[in-house]
């Protein structure tokens, strides 16, 4: 099984590229022996890395996983019989060998394998083969998108085996490393990205999308908030905010829709492209959220269902609301929408795509980017960092623009810390739902069990704050045991 998985990952890992890095192709019998003999092949061994994160599973359809099992969404679909295994982790009733578990762990372990065989033999590139910038920048970019894959990982799954080289199958026996292990793994990879990778403007236009310096260093200060250095997380953020001409977009729903992929709020996304519902690489969310109606052209297998509870969340004139979830009477793609099409009364509309805005595709498939990170959630986290740092009447510099954009009230500059601490709980759940961050600041702001036993689901505290590694893993490294406390 392990040498199966090992081939396959192998054969997986090469690809061509067209003007657009996005444009790949399989390269058949190329052997990795001979491949990395120029610049243009190493290129195209990072943008397999690239490739291996458009996964369904990792930022495609199934990104919806982490929304539905917080106070935001219901899973929605066919009922509990519709991806049963999505419905259990949602009411967290899931045992360790529940698919959505498996396929996540191994999906994000695939661009990881990538990344290790690109840095490997791109490290043993000479001058004669690569230019020494051109090989510092890939080797950046290898190392961003590695740390990515394992910021995700030790989110969910907590510790994990460090793998740092593209292994043989007979060394899949690594024990899984402390969490602060991987973080601090994690931490070193984005500081060598963050001298490797260029800036935002330098970036040509066929290279949109490819990691930055300034992804880099957000991506690493929301690894210092995660573990609390708020210290060290400051500075960065203030770099994030300062030095890349990063804004707030004027038009916040036009963030995550096609045409304005490359707005100057966006810091690192997942680019999608298709050409046609054969086509994985197509943002597959979109046919996974959109309306499960036959009344509509563009209707899907809707998933991902806003609740009430977020609904009331919104204050009253905040545009976030309309922008952000479909409720009965709101037009979309030339339909009303009616409430009778949603078990909740209402269908995410974040992210969601047009019938008459599909420059490719289908309904299931289309040309739409998935937002990572972006200037709103790198705003909020340096309010909540200066807060926590005492520095609560600096903070409200950071929270109000994200107010005043949503034409809310801005917060006075006299609250206490406490007060701002909940201003904070409620503006990242207004401004970042359905964008996979809410459960994940649960966890860590230590209130998971209080809201979602609220909600009537099963959540235990000092369990479900993380996934289980899966048990068809430990079957085949007994080294990744013990799992999980409680699992």
């Amino acid at each position: 099984m392990k040498k199966y998985i090992y081939i396959t990952l192998l054969a997986l890992g090469l690809f061509a590229c067209d003007d657009s890095f996005l444009d790949k192709e399989p390269l058949g019998s190329l052997s990795v022996g001979t491949f990395y003999s120029n610049a243009e092949e190493a290129t195209q061994a990072v943008n397999a890395i690239y490739d291996g994160i458009q996964s369904y599973t990792v930022y495609g359809a199934m990104s919806i996983v982490e929304d539905v099992q917080t106070d935001d969404a219901e899973k929605g679909g066919g009922g509990p019989s519709d991806q049963p295994g999505m419905d259990q982790v949602q009411k967290f009733i899931a045992s360790a060998d529940n698919h959505i578990f498996v396929d996540k762990w191994k999906a994000y372990f695939v661009p990881v394998f990538r990344a290790n065989l690109a840095i490997q033999k791109i490290q043993e590139m000479g001058e004669e083969s690569i230019d020494a910038d051109v090989k510092k920048g890939l080797l950046a970019e290898a190392k961003f998108l590695r740390a990515l894959c394992y910021f995700d990982l030790v989110t969910r799954f907590g510790d994990l085996p460090i793998v740092m080289e593209p292994n043989s199958p007979e060394d899949y026996d690594i024990a899984r490393s402390p969490a602060p292990e991987v973080w601090a793994f994690i931490e070193g990879d984005l500081k060598e990205a963050v001298e490797g990778l260029k800036v935002p403007a330098e970036l040509p236009d066929n290279d949109l999308g490819r990691a930055t310096e300034g992804a880099a260093k957000a991506l690493l200060a929301k690894a210092y908030v995660f573990q609390k250095k708020w210290t060290e997380a400051d500075p960065l953020l203030s770099s994030v905010i300062n030095d890349y001409g990063y804004e707030l977009s004027d038009d916040f729903s036009g963030i995550f829709g096609i045409g304005n992929e490359t707005n100057e709020e966006v810091i690192f996304q997942v680019n999608f492209q298709t050409g046609g519902a054969s086509d994985r690489e197509g943002y597959n969310r979109n046919g996974w959220m959109s309306p499960r109606s036959s009344d509509i052209d563009w209707g899907g297998i809707g998933f991902m269902l806003p609740t009430q509870d977020l609904v009331d969340e919104f204050e009253p004139g905040d545009i976030r609301l309309e922008a952000s979830i479909l409720r009965d009477g709101d037009m979309f793609s030339g339909d009303m929408y009616k409430k009778e099409w949603s078990p909740t009364g209402y269908n995410c509309r974040k992210g969601l795509v047009a019938f008459d805005e599909y420059t490719a595709g289908t309904p299931y498939f289309v040309d739409n980017n998935y937002v990572v990170i972006r200037l709103g959630d790198i705003l909020l986290l340096k309010a909540e960092t200066l807060n926590e740092l005492d520095r609560t009447s600096e903070a409200v510099n950071f929270i109000n623009p994200v107010r005043i954009r949503a034409k809310v009230p801005t917060i006075d500059a006299d609250i206490s810390k406490e007060q701002m601490r909940e201003a904070l709980y409620h503006e990242r759940r207004v401004e970042l739902c359905f964008e996979q961050k809410r459960y994940f600041d649960l966890v860590r702001w230590g209130k998971a069990a209080e809201v979602l036993t609220a909600k009537g689901y099963s959540f235990v505290a000092g369990k479900n704050e993380l996934w289980p590694i899966p048990q068809s893993e430990i079957d085949i490294n007994p080294n990744l045991a013990p799992n999980n406390p409680n699992w």
